[in-house]
């Protein structure tokens, strides 16, 4: 038998609007005229977190090592061979600051770790209060052991507003909550990286980049725990509602929700401007067996290893 999968973006935009998730989720719509994965400076400086850390794991290097500065360096060589014009220019703006960080503050926050895991993708089988078995998805971007041996859930964050993030947001950040939650794991974490592109001066280091740890108790954990539970029981048990708000407009599904309001028989609109999400998209309800139990990671990095041995 299978279960349902639900994730940190999905308990998002329920709560965001319910109405909304029924359309995304459950009805599985998109629209066709929309277009792929944008590629910008969190999305490329990301991929190059995700090279740097797998290498540093499958390698038993240190942070900031040699090894890996020349690793980087011939991957983004690589890279601009590969790219067009104006992923060339962004390759160019987001190298510096990713160099800076392996060759600073990687070595101050990383040093002695031992990499668990690189983009790990798990699925953990729960129950809800109300009975119903679902599984926990989430990709992480890295989940380590320091030199207490203490382990911790990261997350890679991009950002022209250092203020945005500090302890107060990591304890509150739904994500790692979502992600503590599945492990069993109490240490939580951001580090930012400051992608504002100064014209003229280059800034000062600690300026750049930051780390905002949060550990959670035992307790605490627990209500999270509850919270997100109780949350899935909503979903599944009651009827979505829609949430009115100034940015309705915004919404992709803002003339689909608007004509069903008022009675309309919107299966032309649906047929005219959406399409079916494939089951292993994201933001598609994933039907999967039963998944990794809580604590566990994968070592399994075979498909995050290509291109990244021989740079």
């Amino acid at each position: 038998m299978t279960n349902i999968t639900f994730s940190p973006s999905q308990l998002r935009v329920y709560d965001h609007c319910p109405q909304e998730h029924f359309y995304s989720y459950k009805e599985k719509l998109q629209k066709t005229r929309l277009s792929g994965k944008h590629f910008d400076f969190g999305n490329y400086a990301h991929e190059l977190m995700h090279v740097y850390y797998n290498t540093l794991k499958l390698n038993n290097q240190t942070a900031g090592s040699d090894f890996l500065i020349k690793a980087m360096e011939s991957r983004v060589k690589n890279d601009l061979l590969q790219a067009n014009f104006e992923n060339v220019e962004l390759v160019s703006l987001v190298w510096p600051r990713l160099l800076t960080f392996f060759t600073h503050q990687s070595i101050q926050i990383d040093k002695g770790i031992e990499v668990l895991g690189v983009e790990n993708e798990f699925l953990v089988t729960v129950v809800t209060p109300n009975g119903h078995e679902i599984d926990l998805h989430g990709i992480i971007d890295l989940i380590y052991k320091d030199r207490s041996g203490t382990i911790r859930i990261r997350d890679h964050k991009t950002g022209a507003n250092a203020k945005t993030h500090s302890s107060n947001s990591v304890m509150l950040d739904d994500q790692l909550s979502f992600y503590a939650v599945a492990h069993n794991y109490f240490d939580v974490e951001i580090s930012f990286i400051n992608s504002y592109l100064h014209k003229k001066k280059q800034p000062p280091i600690d300026s750049l980049f930051a780390l905002h740890r949060y550990r959670h108790t035992p307790v605490g954990l627990s209500v999270i725990k509850q919270n997100i539970l109780e949350k899935i029981d909503k979903i599944l048990d009651t009827q979505p509602h829609k949430n009115y708000s100034p940015t309705c407009p915004n919404c992709q599904f803002f003339e689909l929700c608007h004509a069903e309001t008022r009675g309309t028989n919107v299966q032309k609109i649906k047929s005219l401007q959406f399409r079916t999400k494939e089951a292993h998209e994201p933001g598609s309800i994933r039907l999967s067996a039963k998944g990794q139990k809580a604590g566990e990671h994968s070592n399994d990095n075979s498909k995050f290893e290509v291109n990244f041995i021989n740079l």
